[in-house]
């Protein structure tokens, strides 16, 4: 029998693939070589299904947060791997075409906005660290730099992802170059945390 784990990760895949509203139970059942009666011993609807699947998701990418939390490194690595689990995460997870087909189940939307303000937030604080220590140039805004962050995101990942040979060597070059600029030189280099963060995190 099928265990509730697989289950939420198969209906991840397909949910991410096609969408919330182009998925059924019956495509599920398919997909994992059971019947629909033993899928519906595990779950009662598709609409149960979707909220286990979704706090999976949440488990997840709070488990991350709490392991880049605790790294024993400066802002600067914490940082950077926090852009990278988050790239990772909109890889994997596809949250802007879950957040499209979501919008028919409102719970689901406003769940999935939620987090995306959270990781919005949780950006902000990181960097704002790094301003309270004085490593940015005094003329630096945040109401610039933060901004430009939510921007790189996006545009890479609607006219990059699917087009470039190396999207996520692009991706970390076009954050580090952003940041490295907001840096003032005199009071901090972090080349040494880039090249660290690339090296245990490969493009692929």
């Amino acid at each position: 029998m099928a265990e509730v784990q697989e289950i939420r990760k198969v209906a991840l895949k397909l949910f991410t693939r096609y969408g919330l509203n182009s998925v059924n139970m019956d495509d599920l059942a398919y997909e994992l070589g059971i019947s629909k009666k033993t899928l519906y011993q595990h779950f009662s609807s598709k609409e149960e299904l979707v909220f286990s699947v979704f706090e999976m998701i949440k488990a997840s990418w709070e488990a991350t947060v709490k392991e880049i939390k605790e790294l024993p490194h400066n802002d600067f690595h914490k940082l950077f791997a926090f852009f990278n689990a988050r790239y990772d995460f909109m890889i994997q997870f596809n949250p802007a075409f879950l957040l499209k087909s979501g919008m028919r189940y409102r719970t689901i939307f406003e769940f999935i906005n939620k987090e995306r303000k959270n990781i919005q937030l949780l950006q902000t604080k990181l960097i704002k660290q790094i301003e309270d220590a004085g490593y940015f140039h005094e003329f630096v805004s945040m109401e610039y730099l933060l901004p430009t962050l939510e921007s790189i995101f996006e545009f890479h990942f609607q006219y990059f992802k699917q087009t470039k040979a190396d999207p996520k060597g692009l991706f970390n070059h076009s954050i580090y170059l952003l940041i490295a600029g907001a840096v003032d030189p005199q009071k901090y280099n972090p080349s040494q945390e880039l090249r660290s963060f690339m090296v245990a995190n490969p493009a692929h």
